[in-house]
């Protein structure tokens, strides 16, 4: 007679900290790599033989289009994942997150279990000076000039600025309009990782 051993499956999901399933401006999900290690010695239970020492890498992990990973025929144990290098558009997260992997019973061949993980977008906010000129070169801070910030993907995906919708800034949030001082200055709010168009009732800038 003999024993089969059961194995186990380890996947992760991840996820924009504010918009979920949804990466925010030209940034992506997919691309990240994690390390998978044992949080402890993993024994072979066939002959209690070590498999993995503690901190042993296991398997690295890329999160494929849909943001995901698995990792399959893991022998049961404590593990823990930890962010290699992030996907495009996201900081480097330093959290460990564990996973364990234990004995369920005799009709269960597969262990399986999943971790999703919040990833904060990269983000800044830009500023600009309007100003208007005349033939001869003089300028004039221009006051009240107000404008849209779009995406520059959303508005070659839509084919033109007006299909295009309005952006969204670091917070999941329609980005708000820039509107000059009297010194014809404006910032914007924190904006995701993006090449964005900015229009105002001038022109384009």
């Amino acid at each position: 007679m003999s024993n089969k051993r059961v194995k186990g499956s380890i996947t992760i999901h991840k996820e924009d900290t504010k918009n979920g399933a949804e990466p925010l401006g030209d940034a992506t999900l997919a691309g990240a790599v994690y390390g998978l290690y044992a949080k402890d010695t993993i024994l072979d239970p066939a002959d209690d033989s070590v498999i993995y020492n503690k901190d042993d890498k296991v398997a690295e992990l890329t999160t494929n289009s849909n943001a995901t990973a698995t990792a399959n025929e893991l022998y049961l144990g404590n593990y823990y994942l930890k962010e290699l290098s992030p996907s495009t558009g996201y900081t480097l997260d330093d959290s460990s997150y564990e996973v364990e992997l234990n004995y369920e019973n005799q009709n269960v061949e597969v262990v399986t279990k999943s971790t999703t993980v919040k990833e904060r977008v990269k983000s800044q906010a830009f500023q600009i000076i309007k100003v208007s000129s005349d033939d001869v070169g003089e300028a004039e801070l221009l006051e009240g000039v107000e404008f849209t910030i779009k995406l520059k993907s959303d508005v070659e995906k839509y084919g033109s600025w007006e299909n295009a919708p309005i952006a969204k800034n670091a917070n999941a949030q329609t980005a708000s309009k820039l509107i000059t001082d009297s010194k014809g200055y404006a910032i914007s709010e924190r904006l995701p990782y993006r090449h964005i168009y900015c229009k105002g009732n001038k022109g384009r800038r």
